[in-house]
């Protein structure tokens, strides 16, 4: 089974944590952190930093900005995105340049919010084989570019069907026809990338340079 990948949520507003988390937490390993002196005490004693942090732009004892940027001065690859608080444009803008990968403002899409997220983890993906560019990236739909992640993070890059399933849809009922129709057209993509999904039984896909 693929591990799920792991995001920390800062956030001070317990009404909007627990909607972070009900939209997170089937598909991704979260912890919630409730103020920067947390935060930095959390991932200070962590062994495996997030593979994504979501915060909120204001916490309950400061500015998030000056958090962000030492940060990333340690953990450069590790995508922000900052929600809301904001007043001013330039508020916006310093988000930015202390690192963020994006902004959302108040209230927050839940569709919005998994597409930002699924795009900066894809950007923020550790390993370069099957890398894709952000140009081939913003080609696939959200539910290719999550099948594609579970390739490409996958040992030998090979994963059952079952747990492609999973890690997609979660508990979410899905036909056999629905699910290699979205199969169908991620190979169809990709294959122009130079890439291909090779089925080896008895129920296993393999992501796999394509063969002239």
């Amino acid at each position: 089974m693929v591990a799920k990948q792991k995001i920390w949520i800062i956030e001070s507003d317990a009404e909007a944590l627990e909607r972070y988390k009900q939209e997170l937490e089937q598909h991704f390993d979260t912890t919630s952190l409730y103020s920067l002196l947390e935060f930095n005490e959390f991932s200070q004693r962590s062994k495996k930093q997030a593979q994504l942090i979501l915060s909120a732009f204001q916490i309950k004892d400061g500015c998030i900005l000056s958090n962000l940027k030492n940060y990333k001065n340690k953990h450069r690859d590790i995508p922000w995105i900052i929600v809301g608080g904001a007043k001013k444009k330039e508020d916006i803008y310093s988000c930015f340049e202390a690192g963020a990968f994006d902004y959302l403002s108040k209230p927050v899409d839940a569709q919005e919010l998994s597409v930002k997220i699924e795009r900066a983890l894809s950007k923020g993906l550790q390993s370069s084989k099957f890398q894709l560019s952000e140009q081939a990236s913003d080609q696939l739909t959200l539910k290719e570019l999550k099948i594609y992640s579970v390739l490409q993070k996958a040992e030998d890059n090979l994963a059952s069907r079952e747990t492609i399933i999973a890690a997609v849809w979660g508990t979410q009922q899905l036909s056999a026809k629905s699910f290699d129709v979205h199969l169908f057209h991620l190979r169809k993509k990709i294959w122009k990338m130079g890439l291909q999904i090779k089925f080896i039984s008895p129920n296993n896909y393999q992501l796999i340079r394509a063969i002239d």
